[in-house]
């Protein structure tokens, strides 16, 4: 047998290498629980900072692997005969098998183990075969592709149990410095119960080596489990000031704040008699309850009702045909009073056909549709009048005079409102007519001699993915409604399928459309349509009200802005390949 020496190394001084790998072993996995821990305590600016800590160390540590790897790569070995009594002489010392302690295999590199001294030898597969085959007592079970698996399982284990340490100990500070308490003690006691059966896991393993793959994969998987699983008595959702949780009982909704793991603060109590949907708005949480809702605020207030009005007076938002103005204290929507609650600063409760939150802000304001889940940003706009240019002029009157009168040259200039209102009044008759004609269209049994139309379509499509029924749906009724010589590019953002009753569907749909003739546009619209077997009746609406609020589906809504599945063009009257 012939042996490629490299080096020998002193066995002491390699013994404490393997040592401190070890401790930095421990060290590194420490570390790497802590931004776990960040992050459920919310401690996102130390993630950050341990995130690129750790990855500094590991290509750090994974250069100098990589440099150690080749600098004994590079070293000359020395060919060494191994005679009939298991004996060979490197550098005037001789090894003798008979006295060989054990056989490592790192990184592609034997180390023959004796009293006192490491040989190094080159990798060779025929002379580790012969290794195997005569001192596979000395062989390292960790060099080994069931050793590798084990010591990897052994490290998820020993990841998975720091983490749950690292929870518990920054838990106990984490309730200390905020004044929280235990939310979730079942929780807590599970995770000590998970850390408990890690341990008796590698014991076992330690003890019982043949199954011991086996104790570290259970252990794992149980641990996983226990790590992903929610809490068990409390759900936990996220808002703009941090985390809070809930739970439902016999008195109703407890509300609790600064979530973190099992711990948090005592918030509110809702009294409900069952719970239909419950959600957050930026830093208020909503209950509805039988369509009634309740709202808690997460900032004490600091206006009343009659202050956001003040405030806001005179002030108009739109976004397409929606508009919102305060005028004379009084919210109107699309020139509609209605009655608010203030349930926020500057948020507003507003029930129409759906219920509405209504959050302002400096230039612009949030309208979210509570049951849809649904948010329009409308932008602030100029009313015409005397009283609101004088009120835009003092909210305004911060900056420079030249941008006070650029902005009065624009409120002066009555086209836009007038156009707008043309546009609204087009589209108001429209919808009607449509609707109208579906009501009229779905009223038949047999729609085999139904003919398309402007205002209703119908398409046959057996797919049965109903997304991409919408999608024909909706691009017969563009094909349908376009003018010869106009090019469309059509992309469906998102669709929600909100309503629906037997074979009969009202869809939100959220349109991006590139006109040759006119400027890009997005439109938030409705589509109602009927399934006759393979055969799709259909019509397309701008007024969202129209929707019914009978059967919802309570169906999230389904986002398609990042695939171009979602994509047609229309030229003219004829379906043509998209831009895209």
């Amino acid at each position: 047998m012939k042996l490629h020496v490299k080096k020998i190394i002193d066995r002491a001084s390699w013994k404490t290498q393997q040592n401190n790998q070890k401790y930095y072993l421990i060290g590194a996995l420490f570390l790497c629980s802590l931004p776990v821990v960040m992050i459920t305590y919310h401690f996102y600016i130390m993630f950050f900072l341990l995130f690129f800590i750790i990855i500094i160390v590991l290509i750090a540590s994974y250069i100098q692997n990589i440099k150690s790897f080749f600098d004994l790569k590079r070293l000359k070995s020395e060919v060494v005969d191994v005679d009939e009594n298991q004996c060979f002489v490197y550098q005037d010392k001789v090894f003798d098998f008979h006295q060989l302690i054990k056989i490592h295999l790192l990184r592609r590199v034997i180390y023959l183990e004796f009293e006192n001294d490491i040989v190094v030898l080159e990798y060779q597969k025929t002379l580790f075969n012969q290794l195997k085959d005569s001192y596979s007592q000395l062989i390292n079970q960790k060099t080994t592709k069931i050793g590798r698996i084990s010591f990897m399982l052994l490290m998820i284990d020993m990841l998975f149990g720091v983490i749950i340490i690292m929870k518990i100990v920054g838990g106990i500070i984490y309730c200390l410095s905020t004044s929280t308490t235990i939310i979730d003690i079942s929780r807590l006691f599970g995770d000590i119960g998970t850390l408990a059966f890690i341990f008796i896991c590698v014991f076992l393993a330690n003890i019982l080596k043949k199954y011991k793959i086996v104790f570290y994969t259970v252990s794992v998987i149980v641990a996983f489990w226990s790590l992903m699983s929610p809490m068990t008595h409390v759900t936990q959702l996220l808002v703009d000031q941090g985390a809070i949780a809930y739970r439902e009982d016999v008195n109703g909704v407890q509300i609790y704040r600064d979530v973190a793991y099992v711990f948090g603060k005592d918030a509110t109590l809702m009294y409900v008699d069952s719970i239909d949907d419950i959600g957050t708005f930026h830093d208020v949480v909503y209950v509805e309850s039988q369509q009634q809702y309740q709202f808690y605020s997460l900032t004490t207030p600091h206006q009343t009702l009659q202050d956001l009005y003040e405030e806001y007076e005179g002030s108009s938002y739109s976004h397409q045909d929606i508009n919102i103005a305060i005028d004379k204290n009084v919210i109107k929507i699309n020139s509609k009073p209605y009655q608010a609650e203030l349930i926020g600063d500057h948020m507003l409760y507003v029930k129409l056909q759906h219920p509405y939150i209504i959050q302002f802000k400096d230039f612009r304001c949030e309208l979210y549709q509570l049951d849809r889940g649904h948010t329009v940003v409308l932008q602030e706009d100029y009313m015409n009048d005397v009283t609101s240019q004088d009120n835009h002029i003092e909210n305004e009157e911060k900056k420079s005079q030249e941008e006070n009168q650029d902005n009065e040259t624009v409120t002066a200039s009555p086209s836009q409102p007038e156009e707008k209102s043309e546009i609204e009044k087009r589209r108001e008759k429209q919808d009607q007519q449509r609707y109208q004609a579906y009501q009229q269209a779905i009223q038949q049994d047999d729609m085999t001699s139904f003919q398309s139309t402007q205002d209703v379509v119908k398409v046959h499509d057996e797919n049965t993915d109903i997304y991409r029924v919408i999608k024909s749906l909706d691009r017969e009724i563009t094909r349908m409604n376009n003018e010869e010589g106009t090019i469309l590019d059509v992309q469906i953002l998102s669709m929600l399928i909100y309503h629906q009753n037997n074979d009969e569907y009202g869809i939100y749909i959220n349109r991006r459309v590139d006109s040759s003739v006119e400027e890009s546009q997005t439109f938030q619209e409705i589509i109602f349509m009927k399934k006759y077997g393979h055969d799709y009746i259909g019509t397309r609406l701008y007024d969202i009200s129209y929707m019914p609020t009978d059967h919802p589906t309570n169906n999230g809504e389904y986002e398609t802005r990042q695939t171009t599945d979602y994509l047609y063009c229309i030229d003219g009257h004829q379906v043509v390949e998209n831009a895209w």
